[in-house]
């Protein structure tokens, strides 16, 4: 079982509801110290983070693990917004999608994900996608947080 200093707290944009339950489930399978909050459309989630995050009505995530294909308001549209807003940008986010196009995974990096994760139709596989995700790179986002710092890029006009 994974043990973190602090409970972390998860945002975890997802409209497949098999896919959500699952990877719920084998997130705390590995580590009781997470709190997972599940929005299911790009545009509640969009709505969350803008008006609720980034006016600290809300919890700031510690991590954001974000589908691409979401009703409403896509996950591309979604990751773009959150590194453009000052209040979001430093938040690690993981893509976790079905999309294996490599345009998909360039766009991301473009849009600056700090992770993309193609979906495993294994359940072994997923299984073993999960658990690396909770015991190694929420552990590396939690102690580095999101790399590029989006403010200073900004000011220098990158």
């Amino acid at each position: 079982m994974t043990n973190f200093d602090r409970t972390i707290q998860m945002l975890l944009v997802e409209d497949n509801p098999a896919d959500a339950w699952l990877l719920k489930e084998m997130i705390f399978r590995w580590t009781n110290q997470v709190q997972i909050k599940l929005i299911t459309d790009g545009e509640e989630a969009e709505k969350y983070l803008q008006e609720d995050v980034a006016t600290q009505k809300a919890t700031r995530p510690d991590v954001i693990i974000l589908d691409l294909n979401l009703p409403k308001v896509d996950g591309r549209v979604l990751l773009k917004e959150i590194r453009m807003n000052d209040a979001l940008s430093s938040i690690p986010v993981f893509i976790l999608t079905s999309s294996s196009l490599e345009s998909d995974k360039k766009q991301c990096e473009a849009s600056q994900a700090d992770l993309y994760l193609t979906k495993p139709s294994d359940l072994t596989e997923f299984v073993q996608l999960v658990q690396h995700l909770v015991d190694v790179d929420i552990p590396v986002a939690m102690e580095r947080g999101h790399v590029v710092d989006r403010s200073m890029q900004r000011a220098l006009g990158l």
